[in-house]
């Protein structure tokens, strides 16, 4: 199985699914960010734990922070972090009515 710099496991069966060449990660976006003078609203397509939106959140306090996923798993948890969990259907159907303004 093959592991991944700085990832955390490194033996996930889903490693395969992985470009290890792909430039991504928590330090990407915090890099990024450095170039945005401010941000409202952030919005995750498949939000996970809300790792990403964490990192957003450590630059912009003050920004709604919305995170998008097809299972309401860890609702709680994103919660706590201050992050809103939207569960959407992945066959097209809304799940619930999002409002981003």
């Amino acid at each position: 199985m093959p592991t991944i710099p700085g990832a955390t496991g490194g033996s996930s069966p889903f490693l395969r699914f992985v470009d290890v060449n792909e430039q991504y990660g928590r330090h990407v976006i915090a890099r990024m960010l450095q170039r945005i003078p401010a941000v409202r609203l952030a919005c995750d397509m498949g939000v996970g734990s809300g790792f990403d939106l964490e990192t957003v959140r450590d630059r912009f306090p003050e920004a709604r922070l919305v995170g998008l996923d097809f299972i309401d798993a860890g609702r709680d948890r994103l919660q706590q972090k201050g992050i809103e969990l939207q569960v959407v259907d992945l066959t097209g159907k809304a799940a619930g009515t999002l409002a981003l303004d």
